[in-house]
C-alpha cells in the first residue's frame, strides 16, 4: 500500500472518529459512543494491527519499506491508540502516532 494510501486511510478514520464525537461530549451520547466501540472493536479485532505491502519497494534501497502498517490498541475502554509503521528489511519504523477518544 503506498504512503498516500495509508495516510488518506488514517485521515478517513480521524474523520469519522472526530465527526460523531467532536459534535457533542456529554453524557446522553449513547450513539456516538456506540459509534465508537463498534468501530474501535473492529479495528482492533484480532491483533489489531494491519499491513498493506509497498508496491513501490526497492531492494537496493535500505530505507525502502517493503509495506506499511496501521496498529490499533484499545489502553482503555474509551481510548483508541493508532500506530503508523514502516516495514524495513529488518526492523520495523514507527511514523508516526496517535489517540483518539
Amino acid at each position: 500500500m503506498k504512503t498516500t494510501k495509508i495516510i488518506k486511510l488514517v485521515l478517513v478514520i480521524s474523520t469519522l472518529l472526530n465527526y460523531d464525537f467532536c459534535q457533542a461530549q456529554t453524557e446522553n451520547n449513547t450513539p456516538q459512543k456506540e459509534n465508537f466501540e463498534k468501530m474501535a472493536n473492529y479495528l482492533t479485532n484480532g491483533s489489531g494491527k494491519w499491513t498493506g505491502e509497498n508496491k513501490q519497494y526497492n531492494s537496493d534501497n535500505p530505507r525502502s519499506p517493503k509495506a506499511f502498517g496501521l496498529w490499533f490498541e484499545r489502553p482503555m475502554k474509551n481510548l483508541l491508540s493508532l500506530k503508523v509503521v514502516a516495514y524495513l528489511k529488518d526492523t520495523t519504523r514507527l511514523s508516526s502516532q496517535g489517540i483518539f477518544s
